[in-house]
């Protein structure tokens, strides 16, 4: 190896472990999400649960599945971008890795492979934590949704009741 090379290999490992140190910092968030989904998902199934025994939607559960949703939101607004800041380091890692051009030694194992076994596992749980976030976010979307139609449906029957009750006036009166 001359000076030259030895330098871009030396510059490499020093962007491998700067890059793959930027993309561990999302690894605490990942953990924060995943106990807040917890607490979100509980709050979810009991929101659920009233609205299937609910007779009629009231305003308490419609403000507390806004609340919910506006929770999350929050939530995921602030975790995507430290989560997309991951993905994009883990591919310079990747990057990075693939540059160095390793060759097998015997019995000895690669650099790059070290570094991806070690790395991965952090990358795929920050990768779970946003799946997840984003299936919470599709649930609390969907059980919006159902509210918005039920009480769609509830103010089509009392129009339906109140254009009954003036049809009838209306043939008293004639």
């Amino acid at each position: 190896l001359n000076a030259y090379r030895t330098g871009r290999i030396v510059r490499r490992f020093l962007e491998i472990e700067t890059y793959r140190m930027m993309a561990l910092l999302a690894l605490p968030m990942a953990r924060e999400t995943v106990s807040k989904l917890s607490v979100f998902d509980r709050r979810l199934d009991l929101l659920i649960a009233h609205m299937q025994s609910a007779v009629k939607v009231d305003k308490a559960l419609l403000s507390e599945v806004t609340k919910l949703s506006s929770d999350v939101l929050n939530f995921s607004a602030l975790a995507r971008h430290r989560f997309g800041a991951t993905k994009a380091y883990a591919e310079i890692v990747a990057s990075r890795t693939s540059e160095l051009r390793e060759v097998r030694v015997e019995q000895r194992q690669r650099i790059g492979t070290f570094i991806d076994r070690r790395f991965q596992p952090a990358v795929r749980s920050v990768e779970a934590a946003e799946r997840r976030l984003d299936e919470l976010a599709e649930r609390v979307s969907l059980a919006g949704d159902l509210l918005r139609t039920t009480v769609q449906v509830q103010l089509e029957d009392q129009n339906a009741s109140l254009l009954t009750s003036m049809e009838e006036r209306a043939r008293i009166q004639v």
